[in-house]
C-alpha cells in the first residue's frame, strides 16, 4: 500500500512537472525567438535552434534550482529534466502531425507518460544523511552479566558504501540500516521527557526500528527515514508518553507500549497509502 502511495506521488510529481516544464519552455521559446529575430541577442536569420537551446537551458536551470530546494538529488533532477524534455519533443511532434493539441489531450499525455515513467523510475527523496562525525566515539554497552564494555561504533554510511565489511550484505543495506538506527536513537527517542527509564527508551528503539526496517523489506522503502516520517514517529512517541504520564504510576508502562505499538502498526499499514499523504481518511 505504501508502495502504491509512493508510485502515485511520483506519477503526480512527474505529470505536473512535465506540464509546467513544457508550458514554461514554450513561453520562454517565444520570448527568446523574438529577441533573436530582432537582433537584440544575435543578428541572424537562422534563430530557431539558438532560441530553442537558450529557452531549454533557461527552463532547465530554473527546474534544477527549484527541485533542489525540495531536496531532490542531482541525479534525480537530471533524470526528471531528461524525461520532461523527451515528453516535450514527443508532444511537439504529435501536435505538428495532428495540426494542434487540445487541452484534454495535453493533460492526458502527461498523465499517461508520467504514470508509465513512475513504474520504471521513482523520484525518491535523498537518502538520510550520514552519521555526524561526533557519533564515532566509543559507545558504552552493558551486558546481561552487568559488565560494561565499550564498543567501537560502526563506520558511517559514507564509509561503507564502497565496500562491505560484513560478508555478503550489500553496502547499500548497511548504509540504510545504520541511517535508520541513528535516526531512531537520536531524533525519535530524543522526544522522551528527561528521567525516562532506560527500559522505556530501549522499548521505544526496539518497536520503532522494527517497523522502519519492516517498511524497508516489506514495502521496498529504500529512502531511509525522511524528515516527515521522522516527525510522525516523534509524534507517536510523544503522544504515548503523554498518555502514560508518571512512569512510577501503576500501568503507565503498559499504556505507553500499547499506544505506541498501535500507532506504529497503523503508520506501517495505512499511512501514505492509496495516494493519500499522511494518515488515511476514515469515516
Amino acid at each position: 500500500m505504501r508502495s502504491l502511495g509512493r508510485w502515485s506521488g511520483a506519477a503526480t510529481a512527474l505529470a505536473v512537472g512535465g506540464m509546467v516544464f513544457a508550458l514554461a519552455l514554450v513561453f520562454l521559446l517565444r520570448v527568446m525567438a523574438g529577441l533573436f529575430a530582432s537582433g537584440t541577442l544575435l543578428p541572424s536569420d537562422s534563430t530557431g535552434f539558438a532560441a530553442l537551446a537558450a529557452a531549454w537551458a533557461g527552463v532547465s536551470l530554473l527546474a534544477l534550482l527549484l527541485l533542489r530546494l525540495f531536496r531532490w538529488g542531482c541525479g534525480t533532477v537530471f533524470t526528471a529534466i531528461f524525461f520532461w524534455t523527451v515528453g516535450y519533443v514527443a508532444i511537439w511532434q504529435l501536435g505538428d502531425y495532428t495540426g494542434g493539441i487540445s487541452l484534454p489531450i495535453y493533460l492526458g499525455f502527461w498523465i499517461g507518460a508520467a504514470a508509465l515513467m513512475a513504474l520504471l523510475w521513482t523520484p525518491f527523496r535523498p537518502r538520510a544523511n550520514a552519521l555526524p562525525a561526533a557519533a564515532v566515539s566509543p559507545v558504552p554497552v552493558s551486558t546481561v552479566l552487568g559488565v560494561t564494555t565499550r564498543l567501537q561504533p560502526p563506520r558511517t554510511p559514507r564509509q561503507v558504501m564502497h565496500r562491505s565489511d560484513f560478508g555478503r550484505i550489500p553496502a547499500e543495506t548497511l548504509a540504510l540500516v545504520m541511517s535508520q538506527a541513528h535516526t531512531v536513537t537520536t531524533e525519535v527517542v530524543g522526544v522522551l521527557p528527561p528521567g525516562t527509564p532506560g527500559d522505556i527508551r530501549d522499548l521505544t528503539i526496539r518497536e520503532v526500528l522494527r517497523r522502519t526496517l519492516r517498511d524497508w523489506w516489506e514495502n521496498g522503502n529504500t529512502e531511509g527515514i525522511p524528515s516527515q516520517d521522522s516527525a510522525d514517529l516523534c509524534s507517536f512517541v510523544a503522544l504515548a508518553s503523554a498518555l502514560a504520564g508518571d512512569w512510577r504510576t501503576a500501568g503507565s508502562w503498559v499504556i505507553y507500549r500499547a499506544t505506541l505499538v498501535a500507532l506504529l502498526d497503523d503508520w506501517l499499514l495505512a499511512w501514505n497509502a492509496d495516494g493519500v499523504d499522511g494518515p488515511p481518511r476514515r469515516g
